[in-house]
């Protein structure tokens, strides 16, 4: 049932093929005249190519350029090649690039989705990384600055707002609840609707990671836009931070037994909910995902839905446990990631297990990289499939 991915070699995404191109190839006319210039002509001609800035997009081709640095030759990193895991492989899944002699400057190209969004930056093989200076837009991600590629079809799922966009009026309540294996407290926030408590009892949508989706991700915000523009019903949304996340999400019994029976009776006992599985989903990315699935199916009768954004599975074993153990009452929505090389195996083998089992199951894989900045746009697809406004 589980299927494996090797990302070494012949690097195939489901968008197509990776693959690199040599000098003489019809990809780029541009790139053809520099390298049949005269050695001393090239960097003037460089210069004006990526005068409009980088990186070059012809149709679904890309061309990245970089300079060198100290000498060192620059390596091409990205969601597509999970930032220089496989230096051995060929093309953009090994990120070698290829040098244009009488210059310090390297280019690599390769094939996107037109509806890619990409991060990428560049490194010297070592320890130094930057991002690529000819082009404007970046962001930020994992406490890394990044470059960002979106090619020409490319459309955001759904506006989204920033949290300067949106005030809360007092509604975004930060929790810290101690406990001794808390290591000094964890927190937690809280939102609640505008209109709390009038439209009591309320829905409510935990979310692993929660301090990164409330302050980096904004996801409050555009729940509350949701609920303005009619498309979800009024809820609480509970945001809970890890404290030690490499080991909770996995199936920690102590962080499970701390979400179901205290943080779950906490919450439905001050606040007005639906304290019921219908009225409790749970939601995380990459390992976070990994996490909602565990509560989810390891907990019967706590959650009725679970959302997984680009879910890092490997290497634990619940998805076995899945397999052999009784169907719940479970709905799921997972999204996959083409551009994340590392964990679209995982996305697949869950949604063929869940599948497998009769589970309901909504699922999509979008051309996006494993980063938080692109999943974040598919909470709001999530939150409509579980919480309807006309349920």
């Amino acid at each position: 049932m589980l299927r494996s991915f090797f990302p070494v070699g012949l690097f195939v995404c489901a968008a197509g093929i990776f693959f690199p191109h040599g000098l003489g190839a019809d990809y780029s006319d541009d790139i053809e005249r520099i390298m049949a210039a005269p050695e001393n002509e090239r960097e003037e001609l460089i210069e004006a190519l990526i005068s409009g800035g980088t990186p070059l997009i012809y149709g679904t081709e890309v061309t990245f350029l970089a300079q060198a640095r100290e000498g060192k030759a620059p390596v091409l990193l990205g969601d597509f090649n999970w930032w220089g895991s496989y230096p051995e492989a060929e093309g953009l899944a090994g990120g070698k690039m290829v040098s244009i002699a009488g210059t310090d400057w390297f280019y690599i190209t390769g094939g996107f989705a037109l509806d890619a969004r990409i991060e990428y930056g560049f490194s010297d093989g070592e320890k130094e990384r930057w991002r690529d200076p000819f082009n404007p837009n970046k962001i930020r991600t994992f406490d890394q600055d990044r470059s960002l590629l979106q090619m020409p079809d490319y459309v955001s799922p759904v506006k989204w707002l920033a949290p300067a966009d949106r005030g809360y009026d007092g509604r975004l309540l930060k929790i810290i609840l101690q406990k001794n294996e808390f290591e000094g407290g964890r927190e937690v926030h809280v939102l609640l609707p505008e209109n709390y408590p009038d439209d009591a009892p309320y829905p409510v949508a935990y979310f692993n990671d929660g301090t990164w989706y409330v302050e980096r991700l904004s996801v409050p915000a555009n729940i509350d836009i949701l609920v303005r523009e009619g498309k979800i019903r009024p809820i609480i949304g509970v945001f809970v931070a890890p404290v030690n996340r490499g080991v909770e999400y996995r199936g920690q019994p102590e962080f499970m037994d701390f979400f179901v029976n205290e943080l779950v009776p906490l919450i439905d006992g001050d606040y007005e909910t639906v304290a019921a599985p219908e009225g409790r989903a749970i939601m995380g990315g990459s390992r976070g995902g990994l996490g909602a699935l565990n509560l989810a199916w390891r907990n019967d009768g706590v959650f009725g839905f679970c959302g997984m954004l680009e879910p890092a599975i490997t290497p634990t074993n619940i998805l076995n446990q899945v397999w052999q153990g009784p169907t719940k009452s479970i709905r799921f929505n997972v999204v996959g990631g083409t551009y994340d090389p590392r964990f679209i195996g995982d996305y697949h083998n869950v949604v063929d297990t869940l599948l497998g089992k009769g589970y309901s199951v909504k699922n999509q894989t979008a051309s996006i990289g494993h980063s938080p900045n692109s999943w974040k746009y598919y909470i709001p697809e999530m939150l409509m499939d579980f919480f309807p406004a006309n349920r």
